[in-house]
């Protein structure tokens, strides 16, 4: 058993050291309104939680991020994030820094940050999948974490790759596929995707059984397309 894992392992370290894979750090949003209804008395499919926002938990475990270890081993050079509340609020309180940075001195700058539709969660059932325009979205971000973040972390977000039609435009069954393809036409190499429990679980193909919230998953994509756990 050790052997194989060192086996392994030294395949995984080749990987990391080929200039030509990208190293992808996946995160799961803070912990939701949405993830605490019922025990607050409140059924997940109340309309009350249409996209909704960060528990105060949640809030907290995206703002601890900005200090994670694992994190902190990376310069990324892209960002990208789900447009949907709770993720776009986790990546301000976790990676609004750099996005701080970028508005200092944005000649310099060396992260870029991307909304992308294909990395949302879909379930048109449960409320809290359901995106709002992003002129509510934003300013929901900016009234809730006013008092965290720079009232212009948000403005260094490139919300082109969005359609048109956003939010009624429901993301495609090869949403992910499409996002990987997307990612891999980049010329990043160093990259942070924050988004939800199902994304993770479909762009890993479920090699994994559980996603917590704000817990960084390491990865490398290789040049056939696939993302592998580190």
């Amino acid at each position: 058993m050790g052997q194989h894992s060192d086996a392994f392992g030294h395949i995984i370290a080749r990987l990391l050291a080929d200039t030509t894979m990208k190293k992808v750090v996946l995160i799961r949003h803070g912990e939701s309104l949405g993830q605490i209804a019922n025990k607050n008395g409140i059924s997940r499919r109340d309309p009350s939680l249409t996209d909704c926002f960060l528990s105060p938990k949640g809030i907290l475990q995206a703002t601890e991020l900005k200090g994670n270890a694992i994190l902190n081993r990376y310069q990324f050079d892209l960002i990208c994030s789900s447009p949907l509340t709770r993720a776009l609020a986790t990546c301000c309180l976790a990676f609004g820094h750099l996005a701080e940075e970028r508005n200092k001195d944005y000649a310099c700058s060396t992260t870029t940050f991307v909304v992308h539709s294909d990395i949302c969660e879909i379930g048109g059932r449960i409320p809290e999948n359901q995106g709002r325009p992003l002129n509510k979205v934003l300013r929901a971000i900016r009234k809730e974490l006013g008092w965290c973040i720079s009232q212009h972390c948000l403005d260094r977000f490139d919300f082109t790759s969005l359609p048109v039609s956003w939010p009624f435009h429901p993301k495609g069954r090869d949403g992910e596929e499409n996002f990987i393809q997307w990612l891999r036409g980049r010329d990043e190499t160093t990259i942070g995707v924050v988004c939800h429990y199902n994304t993770i679980r479909w762009l890993l193909q479920n090699a994994i059984d559980d996603v917590p919230n704000c817990h960084p998953i390491e990865c490398i994509l290789t040049d056939s397309g696939k993302l592998i756990l580190c």
